[in-house]
């Protein structure tokens, strides 16, 4: 399911509504802060699946959340699984420059409206990198002294902090009727898509 400044970008872009327009495009006008302030969730929920609006990409969507019929994860892949180096490295560096092609691509070539794909790329930091960021480090009391956790465990020691996992997910609105469909569109469709990625990429930068 797209996040919500997804489903409103296209309530805005491809639907049009008058509304939203008007409450997403600040003109600096007392009238405008007036409105915004007006606004909450609720309110927009109960507005966009109302009568009144007519049937559209937002429309469907919230309504869609609202049901609980949600975008289901159709591809994940650890971007280091890719074996050419040069698609590794362009998907962690240039993912978002790619990201509405993988979108375009994947929905044309699987029969879904390419606007409700959603190709993202998310980051898992080292457990070591995610521990300083905690509110304080965790002492070890030893003779004498007192050290850190992470310079005391070996383990945490051996952890290269630069180290990252990096993923690449696809998000689209399908529909399965048993546990033995998903398996097998899921391997379908991780087989097409890696392809596409990669194809996507090759032709981008094949003259850079």
């Amino acid at each position: 399911m797209p996040c919500l400044s997804g489903l409103l970008n296209l309530g805005i872009v491809e639907d049009k509504l008058d509304y939203l327009v008007r409450l997403y495009k600040f003109d600096g006008t007392e009238d405008f802060l007036a409105e915004w302030l007006e606004w909450d969730d609720q309110r927009l929920a109960v507005t966009v699946c109302s009568r009144e609006t007519p049937d559209g990409y937002c429309k469907m969507l919230f309504k869609n959340l609202l049901a609980r019929r949600l975008h289901k994860r159709i591809f994940s892949q650890n971007i280091r699984d890719f074996t050419d180096p040069m698609v590794k490295l362009r998907l962690s560096e240039k993912f978002s420059e790619v990201a509405e092609a993988i979108e375009s691509t994947v929905g044309e070539q699987i029969g879904l409206d390419p606007k409700l794909v959603i190709a993202n790329k998310y980051t898992i930091r080292s457990v070591r990198e995610q521990s300083q960021n905690s509110v304080g480090p965790i002492m070890v009391v030893k003779p004498g002294m007192k050290v850190t956790f992470e310079e005391e465990s070996t383990l945490f020691r051996s952890i290269n902090e630069a180290e990252k996992d990096e993923f690449i997910e696809v998000y689209a609105p399908v529909e399965f009727r048993d546990e033995k469909d998903k398996r097998i569109k899921l391997r379908e469709y991780a087989e097409v898509i890696s392809a596409i990625i990669c194809d996507i990429l090759e032709k981008k930068y094949e003259e850079v």
